[in-house]
């Protein structure tokens, strides 16, 4: 039986469900809506409807910085080990040193799981 047929019949599902494009965090400097703001809120909305795990890029993202959205997810990386992964979010607004150096950095710790590039998203 495959997953759609289990989770139609209200059975568990087979294998661990992993969610990898989760956007954690607020971003009310930018005024844009996010449903849930804090780690607890998310880890338990994801426990409701069966996630084990989340893949995030924070929603600060969308600001363009790298820094401040990296370190929000090796905070919620660090929060929930094994729970929570990071994609390590690199973008051409800092230039080709700031993106490498953002790399470097970030690469090292241990829950990144893959790079997100928005590329030509910003100027």
């Amino acid at each position: 039986m495959g997953i759609i047929e289990t989770i139609k019949q209200g059975k568990p599902v087979p294998c661990p469900v992993i969610d990898t494009h989760v956007h954690i965090g607020a971003c009310d400097d930018a005024g844009e809506f996010q449903p849930f703001v804090s780690l607890e809120e998310t880890i338990r909305y994801a426990d409701d409807i069966g996630i084990d795990v989340l893949v995030t890029s924070p929603i600060t993202l969308s600001f363009g910085d790298m820094k401040r959205t990296n370190d929000e997810a090796v905070e919620a990386i660090r929060a929930y080990p094994g729970r929570i992964y990071g994609n390590l979010f690199v973008s051409p607004s800092d230039g080709y040193e700031g993106a490498k150096a953002v790399v470097d950095k970030y690469s090292k710790v241990d829950g990144f799981v893959a790079i997100k590039l928005l590329t030509g998203y910003f100027d």
